[in-house]
């Protein structure tokens, strides 16, 4: 049961990724490309967001920017750091449920050194939802106080 749980986590984490990573490259493509400020994934956006907007002359919210910031730190850096590319043989990883019964992974080291990450843990997924499903009405947002910029001719 619990590989099984630890596989629907890892599989949800991945799968957010992807969405995000897909609304990057759907911007990119409704407002066209910016000279090196390609928007490839989530994690660009992150990186470029306010560089892209003055270059295509978009207003873009300190909300949006903050929404973008935070899901790349909730969700792109833990999966890519904590699940596909945690690479220590000394790091564990098992599940464990929160106080409102959410599963959850935990990664930690064995035998500790000052310079180890601290113990991590995936979120509850619900909580996640609910934070994409903000975003993705975010996006929306963006889009359509925006509209009149688009790249695409109709």
């Amino acid at each position: 049961m619990a590989t099984e749980v630890d596989l629907q986590i890892e599989s949800f984490y991945l799968f957010a990724k992807i969405i995000l990573d897909d609304v990057a490259r759907a911007l990119e493509f409704y407002f066209g490309s910016a000279n090196r400020l390609a928007l490839d994934s989530h994690d660009d956006l992150s990186k470029r967001l306010t560089q892209y907007a003055v270059a295509k002359n978009l207003d873009v919210s300190q909300q949006f920017i903050a929404k973008v910031k935070n899901l790349r730190e909730r969700i792109s850096d833990f999966r890519d750091q904590k699940i596909s590319h945690e690479k220590s043989p000394r790091t564990m990883q098992g599940s464990t449920w929160g106080p409102n019964g959410h599963p959850r992974i935990m990664m930690t080291r064995i035998y500790p050194r000052d310079t180890d990450p601290q113990q991590a843990e995936s979120e509850p997924l619900d909580e996640l939802r609910v934070a994409i499903d903000s975003y993705l009405e975010e996006v929306v947002a963006f889009i359509r106080s925006n509209e009149s910029r688009t790249n695409l001719r109709l």
